[in-house]
C-alpha cells in the first residue's frame, strides 16, 4: 500500500511513537499504524462485499443481514458533529444554576450537625417542581417544558474540619407521554413507586449513528421511542408510552482524538421529529426547529450548565391534543448526610422522595411522597 522502511522508519523512531492514548503528545501514531488502520478497514470492506453476514441471534435487533459498519462499531469519527466538548462538561463540577435550572439546595451555610440533620429530614424544604418543570430565558421569551434533566449538589468541605459530615442532594426529572385513556391508570401506579432509579424511564441511546443522520438514516430504522409494557425495564409504567427524548452519545477514548470529552446531547424523539416536521438548526447541535421557530433544545450544548431536554410548550401541547395524549413527569431525588474519610465513613441517613406531576390548565401540578432511611 506504499509503506516503505526507507521512507518512514527514521521518522517513526524520532517523531511518532505514540499509540493514540493519553495526552496530546502521544496522539501521533506511527505512519505504519495508519497504514494498518487502512488495511483493516479495506479488509472489512472486502468481507462485507463478498461474504454472507450470519445472524448473531440478538432478540432486540434486526441482525439478519449486513447493513453497514455501525454493526461492527467501526464508525470512529462523526463528521457531522465538530463539537469537542459540551457546556455541561465544562461546568460539571461548578454546580452552576442557569435559566433552565435555577434551583439550589439551601445547604451551603449549614455547618452544624444538628442543622444538617434538621434539613435532612425536612419534607417541606424541597424544590417546587410545579415551577421547575417549565422554564423561560426571560419574561418575554417562549416557555419550555422540561422533558428530561438531572441536578446534583454537594455541600462544600469545611476548611476547619475536613472530616465533618456533608449533605448531598439531587433530583432527576423524567417524562413520559401516554394516551388519554391510560392516563389515570399510569398516574395511580407510578404515584406509589420509588422513582429514583436512573433507569426508571428508558431513553434510547444513540452511539453508532451520526448526529447529522438523525433520524432519517437506516441506522435509525429500528429506533422507536414508543415503549410497550413488556419492554419497560422495571415495569413501572403499566401502559404503552412514548419517551419524548433520545440521547446522542459519542464516547471519548478512541484513537482518532476527534473529541476532548465524551459527548452526550439530548435529541427530540424520532416520532416528534417526523410528525412535527422538525429539522436540526444548521451548525447548532442542540437546537431543532419547525420553520423559523426552535421547538426543542438542549441548551447545555452551547451554554454552561446541566444537560436538559426542553420542548416548546405550545408545540408539545398541540401535538398531544391532536393525538389524544397526555404527559406525566416522574420525579425522583434524595437528600443524604454522611461523613467520609480515608478508611472510614459515617452515614447519618437519607430522605428519598418521588412524585408524579401532570398538566392542569396547561400548568404542572402534583405531589411528592417520601421514604426515610435512618
Amino acid at each position: 500500500m506504499g509503506w516503505d522502511k526507507e521512507l518512514f522508519s527514521a521518522f517513526e523512531r524520532s517523531c511518532s511513537r505514540g499509540r493514540g492514548e493519553g495526552p496530546p503528545a502521544s496522539a501521533m501514531e506511527r505512519v505504519g499504524k495508519k497504514y494498518q488502520w487502512i488495511g483493516l478497514h479495506e479488509f472489512l470492506a472486502h468481507l462485507s462485499d463478498n461474504m454472507h453476514w450470519i445472524d448473531r441471534g440478538y432478540s432486540d435487533l434486526e441482525d439478519r443481514a449486513y447493513y453497514g459498519p455501525w454493526q461492527l462499531s467501526r464508525r470512529d469519527i462523526d463528521p457531522t458533529n465538530w463539537l469537542r466538548k459540551s457546556g455541561e462538561y465544562r461546568t460539571y463540577h461548578n454546580e452552576q444554576t442557569t435559566w433552565w435550572q435555577p434551583y439550589r439546595f439551601p445547604i451551603d451555610q449549614l455547618q452544624e450537625l444538628e442543622d444538617q440533620k434538621s434539613y435532612l429530614w425536612d419534607r417541606e424544604n424541597l424544590p417546587d417542581f410545579s415551577q421547575l418543570l417549565t422554564a423561560r430565558k426571560s419574561a418575554k421569551d417562549q416557555e419550555w417544558y422540561v422533558a428530561k434533566g438531572f441536578w446534583s449538589q454537594k455541600q462544600g468541605k469545611s476548611e476547619e474540619n475536613k472530616k465533618a459530615p456533608r449533605l448531598d442532594c439531587w433530583f432527576r426529572i423524567n417524562s413520559v407521554i401516554v394516551s388519554e385513556s391510560d392516563f389515570n391508570k399510569v398516574k395511580r401506579k407510578t404515584s406509589k413507586e420509588s422513582l429514583i432509579d436512573p433507569h426508571t424511564v428508558s431513553i434510547p441511546k444513540i452511539s453508532d449513528g451520526f448526529l447529522g443522520e438523525y433520524p432519517w438514516h437506516p441506522v435509525y430504522d429500528q429506533l422507536s421511542n414508543w415503549q410497550d409494557v413488556d419492554s419497560d425495564f422495571h415495569g413501572l409504567i403499566p401502559a404503552k408510552h412514548i419517551v419524548p427524548v433520545s440521547e446522542y452519545f459519542w464516547e471519548r477514548g478512541n484513537f482518532d482524538h476527534s473529541i476532548d470529552e465524551t459527548l452526550s446531547i439530548y435529541l427530540p424523539a424520532k416520532e416528534l421529529v417526523n410528525e412535527l416536521g422538525m429539522e436540526r438548526v444548521p451548525n447548532e447541535f442542540g437546537n431543532w426547529g419547525v420553520g423559523e421557530d426552535i421547538v426543542f433544545t438542549d441548551p447545555s450544548v452551547e451554554e454552561y450548565g446541566p444537560k436538559y431536554a426542553l420542548m416548546q410548550t405550545d408545540a408539545l401541547n398541540e401535538w398531544m391534543a391532536k393525538n389524544n395524549l397526555k404527559i406525566l413527569w416522574l420525579i425522583g431525588g434524595e437528600k443524604q448526610l454522611f461523613a467520609s474519610d480515608l478508611g472510614s465513613s459515617e452515614f447519618f441517613g437519607r430522605l428519598v422522595y418521588s412524585g408524579v406531576y401532570w398538566l392542569e390548565n396547561d400548568r404542572p401540578v402534583g405531589n411528592l411522597h417520601f421514604r426515610k432511611e435512618e
